[in-house]
């Protein structure tokens, strides 16, 4: 089945290749035409459908189990002491290795643009996040 849709974007890909414009990036254009195949094929199949709050009239089946997949008070609660104890730990990083370590993990951004936006070089930004991370390892283990 999956190579029937692949075979079928790729002859729509073909197809449509004129509407193609090169501004866009080729992947992205692709995978638009896989969704709307992906879109148009679950639109065409219908699905049994049964509400999970109908009334169960026959005794001897069992009416259907769902598991509850939200974390649990605890959870919850243990998951918020963490994050509180990560935070803290990050508020007191020096400022130099506090700026680098939350643009590297925290936005997301790539060595080359904290090097960059920082006018540092390559090798300190480096050296720096991999400080933070080690800082933090060390308060979090409580040494």
């Amino acid at each position: 089945m999956s190579l029937d849709f692949t075979q079928e974007v790729f002859l729509r890909a073909y197809a449509a290749l004129h509407t193609y414009r090169d501004k866009y990036q080729f992947s992205t254009w692709l995978f638009k035409i896989a969704s709307n195949l992906l879109i148009d094929y679950w639109r065409k199949k219908k699905l049994p459908a049964s509400s999970l709050n109908a009334f169960n009239y026959d005794e001897n089946k069992e009416t259907i189990q769902i598991p509850d997949c939200n974390p649990t008070v605890v959870e919850r609660y243990e998951r918020k002491q963490l994050i509180n104890l990560i935070e803290q730990a990050i508020r007191e990083l020096p400022k130099s290795l506090r700026e680098l370590f939350v643009l590297r993990h925290i936005n997301d951004f790539s060595y080359e643009e904290i090097a960059r936006i920082k006018d540092l070089p390559l090798g300190t930004v480096k050296n720096r996040v991999f400080q933070a991370k080690e800082l933090l390892r060390l308060k979090l283990e409580g040494k």
